[in-house]
């Protein structure tokens, strides 16, 4: 469900949104108090709306690669999208299954780790094989980005 955010509430994420900000610090710009901050973060992490989550910069880290991989589905897959997105989310390494617009009909944002049992090769032979549905895909490494972050899901 989708839910209107306040201006309180648009301020406090943005204020939030590095995640190095103390409640205090915020709610000292904002005029309210700390509490105030906390139940409120508390109460869109509970709605699924907003999450503080560390990150990690895989250009910094020479054993972290990532991928996108673009799907298309055939249309009993495409017919219970919800679905499969869930299970897509739910392979090892995905960051992210997302139905887009375009040439695929999803978007899979996928970590691994080049240095362990989990290589790129593993997850297209071992997971992303088991998954029914899936009539083309096309994978894109990413060798050099700038501002990807991922949360470190490995």
């Amino acid at each position: 469900m989708i839910r209107q955010i306040d201006e309180t509430n648009k301020e406090i994420m943005r204020k939030m949104s590095d995640g190095k900000r103390t409640f205090s610090s915020v709610a000292s710009e904002l005029g309210i108090t700390e509490n105030t901050v906390r139940n409120r973060i508390n109460k869109m992490n509970e709605d699924g709306l907003f999450f503080i989550k560390g990150l990690a910069n895989p250009d910094k880290i020479d054993w972290l690669d990532v991928m996108f991989v673009g799907l298309s589905l055939d249309k009993h897959a495409l017919g219970n999208i919800d679905v499969k997105l869930k299970e897509l989310s739910a392979l090892k390494g995905v960051v992210s299954a997302s139905l887009v617009s375009g040439r695929y009909d999803v978007l899979l944002l996928v970590t691994v780790a080049s240095q362990e049992s989990h290589s790129f090769m593993s997850f297209l032979t071992a997971e992303l094989a088991k998954v029914e549905g899936v009539m083309d895909m096309e994978t894109f490494v990413v060798f050099k980005s700038e501002n990807l972050l991922v949360p470190y899901i490995l």
